[in-house]
C-alpha cells in the first residue's frame, strides 16, 4: 500500500517537496483525481490538513482560504453573510476545485474558478515559496502566475493559500427544464436562452446520438422576473437545487473540450452511434464515444475549430489532445521546464 504525506503547513509541504526523490503526485481528498490520473510510482502528498480559512471579508466579497478546506465547510461560512464563491463547486477540496476546473463557465461569461482566483501563496517543485496576485479585487501585483494554477492538475505548483472573489447570492433561485427534445429544437433553445439579457446561472443540454435531448438549468434574480423568463421561453419551473457532474466512462472513452456555439451542431451530427454528450453555456463539453472513435473524433472537433482531451482508461489514448497552435505548445512547454525542470510534479 503506498504512503499518502499530509503535510500541516506551507514549510513541512515545501520541504516534503525539496527532499523528494522522484515523482510527487499532489491531492487533496483524491475526489478528483480521474482529472489528473497518478503516475505510476509517484510519491502522494495530500493537503487536506492545510484547511483553514484565513480571512473573510463579507463587505469586500474576498476570502482567503488553505486548499485542504472542504467545498462544504466554505459553503457553510459564507451562507450566514448572503455570498458566495460564485461558480458550481460540487464536493471536494477547494484547491482541488481550482487545481481541476472541472466544468468551466456555466453559462456564458459566467464564473469560473480562474476569474474568481485573485491570488496565491504557493510552492514550486523545488520547494521554493512564491506570492501571485493580491488579496484584493484591484491590485498591481505584477504578473498573474497565479491563473497557471487553475485547471494545472497540480502538475505545475502547489497552492498553499487562495485568495478568491466571491458574490452576493441572488434573492431567488428558478430552476427550469424544457423536457425531452429532438436535437434540432434543442439546439435552438439551448442558444436563446444563451442570448437572453438575464442568463440562465446554469445551462446544460444533455443528449446522445440518435436519442431525446435534455435542456435544463436555473436562473437567478427577482422570483416574479424569473416565472415571466420561464413563461416567455416555455420551460416547465423545476427545482432550483443543481448537483454539478460529468460524464461517467461506462466503457467508454471520455473528450473534454471546447467549441465555438455555432459549430456545436456540427459537433454532435458528427459523434459515432453510442456517443452520449454534456453541453454547458459556456461552450465546455463532455462527449463519450466507443473508444476506437476515440482519437478520429478528436480529427472532428479540431476541424470545427475547438480543442479535446481524451480522459481514458486505454494508457495508448489517455491524455492524446487535439491539435494546439503550435505556439502554445511551445509556451506551455517552456513553462513547465522553467517551474518544474526536473518533472518532479506528476
Amino acid at each position: 500500500m503506498s504512503v499518502v504525506h499530509v503535510p500541516a503547513s506551507e514549510a513541512e509541504l515545501s520541504g516534503l517537496l525539496r527532499d523528494s526523490k522522484g515523482p510527487v503526485h499532489l491531492q487533496g481528498t483524491a475526489s478528483r483525481n480521474g482529472f489528473h490520473p497518478r503516475t505510476e510510482g509517484s510519491t502522494r502528498v495530500s493537503l487536506r490538513a492545510i484547511d483553514r480559512i484565513v480571512h473573510l471579508e463579507p463587505g469586500d466579497l474576498t476570502c482567503s482560504v488553505q486548499p485542504g478546506l472542504p467545498m462544504a465547510a466554505l459553503r457553510a461560512e459564507l451562507e450566514p453573510h448572503g455570498i458566495e464563491l460564485g461558480c458550481l463547486d460540487g464536493d471536494g477540496t477547494v484547491g482541488g476545485l481550482f487545481a481541476a476546473d472541472p466544468w468551466g463557465a456555466w453559462t456564458p461569461g459566467g464564473a469560473t474558478p480562474r476569474s474568481l482566483l485573485l491570488g496565491m501563496d504557493a510552492v514550486l517543485a523545488d520547494g521554493t515559496t512564491f506570492r501571485s496576485g493580491a488579496r484584493v479585487v484591484k491590485s498591481v501585483a505584477g504578473f498573474d502566475l497565479h491563473k497557471l494554477f487553475v485547471g494545472s492538475a497540480g502538475t505545475l505548483m502547489a497552492a498553499t493559500l487562495l485568495h478568491l472573489r466571491l458574490h452576493p447570492r441572488p434573492r431567488a433561485r428558478i430552476g427550469f427544464d424544457a423536457g425531452s427534445l429532438a436535437l434540432g429544437e434543442a439546439l435552438a433553445r439551448f442558444h436563446a436562452l444563451r442570448q437572453l439579457p438575464l442568463k440562465p446561472e446554469v445551462l446544460v443540454l444533455e443528449g446522445s446520438t440518435g436519442g431525446p435531448q435534455r435542456l435544463h438549468g436555473r436562473f437567478g434574480g427577482r422570483a416574479g422576473s424569473l416565472r415571466s423568463i420561464l413563461l416567455a421561453m416555455d420551460l416547465r419551473e423545476a427545482p432550483a437545487e443543481f448537483t454539478p457532474t460529468n460524464l461517467a466512462h461506462d466503457g467508454c472513452d471520455v473528450l473534454v473540450g471546447m467549441v465555438r456555439a455555432s459549430r456545436l451542431r456540427a459537433l454532435l451530427e458528427a459523434m459515432p452511434a453510442g456517443s452520449r454528450w454534456t453541453v454547458r453555456g459556456g461552450m465546455r463539453f463532455e462527449l463519450t464515444v466507443p473508444g476506437p472513435a476515440a482519437l478520429p473524433t478528436l480529427d472532428t472537433v479540431a476541424s470545427l475549430g475547438g480543442h479535446a482531451r481524451v480522459r481514458s482508461a486505454d494508457p495508448t489514448r489517455d491524455g492524446r489532445a487535439s491539435a494546439s497552435d503550435p505556439g502554445a505548445g511551445l509556451l506551455t512547454d517552456r513553462l513547465r521546464r522553467q517551474l518544474d525542470p526536473q518533472g518532479v510534479l506528476a
